[in-house]
């Protein structure tokens, strides 16, 4: 599997990459398991799977705040508050899962 991102290429965490595009296409945990033991050659292991899973929170997070950004300064006739809306939903949703805090611990290996 090849995956070029051209908009982020070299900026940061490749998990955070991976990540990004699990939270945009909306991939269910199967689908992340996938990604992840095909963008690293070997089965996903509990602890790269729930970095996975925290980083989505990292990235609806910041997915919320440009589109808040956006509903201040754009002039585009886009619902930028929606867009803003649902991930900041899908960021508190996950962070209340009962199983967030085995994500933390799992994430330390």
């Amino acid at each position: 599997m090849r995956i070029l991102d051209w908009e982020y290429a070299g900026m940061g965490d490749v998990e955070f990459d991976l990540a990004n595009l699990s939270v945009h296409h909306e991939f269910r945990d199967e689908h992340d398991q996938i990604l992840l033991a095909d963008y690293f050659g070997e089965p996903a292991t509990p602890s790269r799977l729930a970095r996975l899973r925290l980083l989505k929170i990292a990235s609806d997070f910041r997915e919320a705040m440009w589109g808040m950004v956006q509903a201040g300064i754009s002039k585009l006739d886009f619902d930028f508050r929606g867009y803003a809306d649902r991930h900041f939903r899908r960021m508190a949703a996950r962070t209340q899962a009962p199983v967030f805090r085995q994500w933390l611990e799992e994430a330390r290996g």
